[in-house]
């Protein structure tokens, strides 16, 4: 709270019931600004708290990839999660802003797959 920099989602934690979705949804609404940049962002990340990842070498990954229409994440090959693969899943993925701004208008995820946002 001291650099402004939590977001607090108006949703219980929960692992199966839209939390990934409820975060994606909700950025648009608080990160775009009529008088700010556009977009606001070129990506969103979203990674478990207990995660670790090295912030040099995801952006330099990044910098020969597209910033549209780009998914960036991986799911842990296991034979036990065959149902996982329509969605996102994982300790971390990263999308760029026109997929949250997607996410958030069509609510694509969310209906298509009745438990989107795992």
């Amino acid at each position: 709270m001291r650099y402004d920099d939590i977001i607090i989602l108006n949703c219980k934690e929960n692992m199966n019931k839209g939390k990934t979705y409820t975060y994606f949804s909700s950025l648009p609404e608080m990160l775009s600004s009529s008088d700010g940049p556009y977009p606001p962002y070129h990506y969103v990340l979203k990674v478990d708290d207990d995660t670790y990842f090295r912030l040099e070498t995801l952006i330099e990954s990044l910098r020969p990839l597209p910033r549209e229409d780009l998914y960036y994440g991986y799911v842990i090959p296991c034979p036990s999660m065959d149902p996982f693969v329509h969605y996102m899943s994982g300790m971390g993925f990263l999308v760029s802003w026109d997929i949250v701004e997607w996410i958030k208008e069509f609510g694509y995820p969310k209906k298509s797959y009745g438990r989107a946002g795992r």
